[in-house]
């Protein structure tokens, strides 16, 4: 029997473990190499994943769940989209269940540009002839061309590299610095400046942190300061020149056994005149330029030399013809030497046929007699620069008058100007026709008037001739009424009080404004005004209809006016303190739904000082009642909202409330400005002593107090 349980037990461990085993087996698994990636937008990367078990040989399907940053392709490559993060997900079936594994890519945005700020630094071309003796650093066999730019430095001097970068929201903006020979050049410390340790040649590396490719180098020359440049002299023989012109600077330094004995120089306006590599200077263009010599060594030695470049007049540009009347005086040429910026811009002028037209010095042309002859403009210093100009002499248009005073049009409709010319017997009774506004009225050259716009401008007439007869005629363009409607459907109106009800005229530039003004029921209000706006005063409690009607089409509007003394639909009838806190009670002694009504107290000690109950540190407190209170209700204690409200220490002596407007459930808001009109309700405490009062008198207060507040309730 015991050998049976053996055998079973036997047989059962071995169940198990095949069950184990099998177990095993179909166990699947699936894990990112990086759980962790960073890529830059637009690049690529695959990304390494590792399976095991029945997930070996499964089909993994990948997504991303952020595709505007990184997306994702069938064999696990990973693309870059724009800066940020997203998860990557790889999953697959494994028998029964699914397996998954997350990778977290970072998409950087990579620097695409550097510049650097060169400002105040000397950087002379890789290629600069003058460098050729003093250069020994092997730039393997780099063309001239391709030579990194020269930085020239001085041996004990801190220089600060300032720089720019592209895209401005790249994910790093940091710098690294680099230099072949840190015995010459070095950075000074983590900051971005270099150090100049001692004299010789190295290679300069300013790179972006994050993508080292961007980058600028520089070959460094660094001197000793005993050997710069200590003074430059600079002359030329004359200092103004023509544009086409040159003028060589001559340039002597001091000491001439300079490490570097050479300098450069550049043109404050390039404009004007430029400057080559040997000193020679050529005019431009018109104007004063100061051209500067600058040391080469970095010893910042420099001297200016100033230079005028003047322009001489290449062409004269004319009118194709003047054109003058008889009687009506000269006219002046108008004549335009080019270039503009010529210096002597003199000319000389002289007519074919003075018996027709005379010239002055000036270019004044005076009419002698009808007919054609030309002027000759010349210039005073190059005869051979000139032009003619054809003068005609006409018998002008002496007067121009019209039919009428007034021209009147309405607008989108047209008519027509009627004007004569005199006298009958001029050359060219033409004329041209303008509005001084088109966006009242245009006008054809047949005088063909179109209204566009309400208002009053000119038509301006003027002979063609060249006499210079004009004359004008006022244009008034009439907008006619189109309709009219008022501006509220219901006004709410004060006994008492004037009301301003508004008519609106369609369109609303129309010209006559002019209304009549009607109420249907004299009992309730009164109305008066001639125009859009009309007075209304309320007689009585009560609904009227008023009517107003244009003068210009009769169109007819009408609204709904309700008269009642609305200053005083509230009525404050509690005011008190119940253990320093301030109760309030206000009835609505109206027909209205008051929706809210806003008020303020005013609140003093028993000295009558004010005492601060805000924390804006006032003495006056704005609040609200929130809940709809219906015509000839009262409001519910505790349901008061106080704004910034701070419940005060002090023992409250007196307070004045006032309301000061409210808004009703169908849409009426009333603000009550006049304080003279508000309700208001004054509450004194049985302790107010009064502000001639300094202590309150030591003797048993209870009897008064009870006798002052059976008065104040039976006041209340």
């Amino acid at each position: 029997m015991m050998n049976g349980k053996r055998i079973a037990a036997a047989l059962v461990a071995a169940l198990l473990l095949t069950a184990l085993c099998v177990s095993s087996a179909l166990a699947a698994d699936l894990e990112f190499r990086d759980s962790k990636v960073t890529i830059f937008e637009g690049k690529r990367q695959y990304l390494h994943l590792s399976r095991s078990g029945a997930a070996k040989d499964a089909e993994v399907s990948w997504s991303s769940n952020n595709t505007r940053v990184a997306t994702v392709n069938e064999k696990g490559m990973v693309t870059g989209i724009s800066k940020g993060q997203a998860t990557i997900t790889a999953s697959c079936r494994a028998g029964s269940r699914t397996v998954k594994a997350t990778c977290l890519v970072t998409v950087q945005r990579a620097v695409t540009s550097l510049e650097i700020k060169e400002n105040g630094w000397t950087v002379l071309p890789g290629d600069d002839m003058d460098l050729a003796h003093v250069l020994t650093l092997d730039l393997e066999g780099l063309e001239d061309e391709d030579k990194p730019p020269v930085l020239v430095l001085l041996v004990k001097k801190t220089v600060n590299i300032n720089y720019s970068w592209e895209p401005r929201d790249a994910s790093s903006n940091r710098i690294t610095i680099t230099s072949t020979n840190e015995t010459v050049v070095s950075q000074n410390g983590r900051n971005n400046q270099l150090r100049v340790n001692g004299p010789g040649e190295c290679l300069v590396t300013i790179a972006s942190e994050s993508n080292p490719e961007v980058a600028k180098i520089y070959h460094v020359l660094a001197i000793d300061q005993k050997e710069t440049i200590r003074s430059i002299k600079a002359t030329v023989d004359r200092q103004t020149i023509g544009v086409g012109n040159t003028v060589q600077i001559e340039t002597t330094i001091s000491p001439d056994n300079a490490f570097l004995p050479y300098v450069s120089y550049s043109s404050s306006d390039e404009n004007v005149c430029t400057v080559d590599e040997y000193g020679e200077v050529t005019g431009v263009g018109r104007g004063n330029a100061t051209i500067r010599v600058t040391a080469k060594d970095g010893s910042g030695q420099s001297r200016t030399v100033n230079i005028q470049v003047q322009q001489q007049p290449t062409e004269i540009q004319l009118d194709n013809e003047l054109v003058v009347a008889v009687g009506k005086g000269g006219k002046q040429i108008n004549a335009t030497v080019l270039p503009a910026n010529a210096n002597n811009k003199k000319l000389t002028y002289a007519s074919s046929d003075p018996s027709i037209a005379k010239v002055n010095n000036s270019g004044y042309v005076t009419p002698v007699s009808a007919g054609t002859c030309y002027v000759t403009v010349a210039s005073a210093i190059d005869p051979t620069v000139f032009s003619d100009i054809l003068i005609v002499v006409n018998q002008p248009v002496t007067r121009i008058t019209f039919d009428q005073n007034v021209i009147t049009v309405n607008v989108n409709e047209q008519t027509f100007a009627n004007w004569n010319t005199l006298p009958y017997d001029a050359t060219d009774p033409s004329v041209s026709l303008s509005s001084s506004n088109e966006r009242i009225f245009t006008v054809t050259q047949s005088g063909r008037i179109t209204g566009v716009k309400r208002g009053e401008a000119y038509l301006n007439v003027k002979a063609t001739d060249g006499g210079n007869c004009s004359a004008r005629i006022k244009v008034q363009v009439l907008q006619p009424v189109e309709g009219v409607h008022m501006y509220q459907e219901v006004y709410y109106a004060d006994i008492g009080d004037d009301t301003f009800l508004n008519a609106v005229l369609e369109p609303s530039d129309a010209s006559n404004t002019r209304m009549s003004w009607y109420v249907d029921n004299p009992s309730v209000a009164r109305i008066s005004g001639n125009y859009t706006r009309a007075t209304l005063v309320g007689l009585n409690w009560g609904e009227t209809t008023v009517t107003g009607i244009t003068e210009d089409g009769g169109y007819m509007c009408t609204c709904l006016v309700k008269v009642g003394n609305y200053n005083n639909a509230l009525k404050i009838t509690d005011l008190y303190t119940q253990d320093n806190v301030i109760k309030i009670g206000v009835y609505n002694d109206s027909v209205l739904q008051i929706e809210r009504f806003n008020f303020n107290i005013e609140v003093y000690d028993i000295h009558d000082k004010p005492i601060v109950v805000t924390t804006g540190g006032a003495n006056v407190i704005n609040g609200y009642y929130p809940l709809t209170l219906y015509q000839y209700q009262s409001t519910q204690h505790g349901r008061f909202v106080f704004k910034d409200f701070v419940q005060p220490y002090e023992t409250i002596g007196r307070m004045v409330m006032r309301i000061t407007g409210y808004t009703t459930v169908d849409g009426m808001r009333k603000t009550i400005d006049d304080v003279n009109k508000q309700p208001v309700f004054q509450f004194m405490s049985p302790l107010f002593v009064g502000p001639e009062e300094e202590t309150i008198p030591e003797f048993d207060l209870e009897p008064l107090i009870k006798e002052q507040t059976d008065k104040w309730v039976t006041f209340r």
